[in-house]
């Protein structure tokens, strides 16, 4: 059984000590009240959950990416590439394109 009461204890660093600690909330988990998106928890916020009924639900957008990368390089043979960096709303995002071919032109 778990109580319908959660004490949560939110350290800086593991393991946590007295002297590490940042933060302590109640988190109220019975179903007598309602949890919605946004909800915050001290400075925590619910911005995702998933169910069985509903599944994932999230406040964020779901990005699908679908890029065209050109080059400026001025090469007669074909370019390589690595890695692809994206900034975004979400944070940096990183594309494994090792392998991939930027033809001349």
């Amino acid at each position: 059984d778990v109580e319908a009461n959660m004490n949560i204890s939110i350290y800086s660093s593991a393991p946590g000590t007295p002297e590490t600690l940042l933060q302590t909330l109640v988190f109220h988990s019975s179903c007598s009240q309602n949890l919605f998106l946004k909800d915050r928890f001290g400075a925590s916020q619910l911005v995702e959950f998933e169910n069985p009924t509903q599944g994932l639900n999230s406040c964020q957008t779901r990005l699908i990416y679908d890029l065209n990368v050109g080059s400026d390089i001025k090469s007669e043979s074909e370019v390589i590439l690595d890695t692809f960096f994206v900034q975004t709303n979400e944070g940096p995002r990183v594309f494994d394109v090792r392998g991939q071919t930027l033809s001349p032109g």
